[in-house]
């Protein structure tokens, strides 16, 4: 019969220990994942605060742009430039830049390039 106690002791204090120790590391993920949710917070709010500054908020997919390309002129929608996520084109024309892109004679975005 004291073995059967000593088992039952040893399975209630490791299932305490067990516990306990999953207890602390989801705290600590909690924790973490605030603190992350806090930061991507921030970042959103700095590229907003950047868009305004830099950018032009109200654009659409749906602007027609003409682009000044080596002398070339190239008229498309802004959807068809920034359709691939995380390429330059996307980042030229996705209107956070807006204010900062260089502009002919005409008022057409010039990319110094060959066509």
């Amino acid at each position: 019969m004291l073995g059967v106690r000593k088992a039952k002791r040893a399975r209630t204090n490791g299932w305490e220990t067990h516990t306990s120790a999953y207890e602390q590391k989801s705290n600590f993920l909690k924790e973490e994942s605030e603190r992350i949710d806090q930061c991507y917070k921030e970042l959103n709010e700095q590229k907003e605060t950047l868009a305004q500054e830099h950018g032009d908020p109200n654009v659409s997919d749906e602007d027609q742009i003409e682009i000044n390309v080596g002398g070339r002129i190239i008229t498309t929608t802004r959807g068809t430039l920034t359709q691939q996520k995380g390429t330059m084109l996307e980042a030229l024309f996705c209107g956070r830049w807006e204010k900062e892109l260089l502009h002919d004679e005409a008022g057409r975005i010039f990319l110094d390039m060959n066509p």
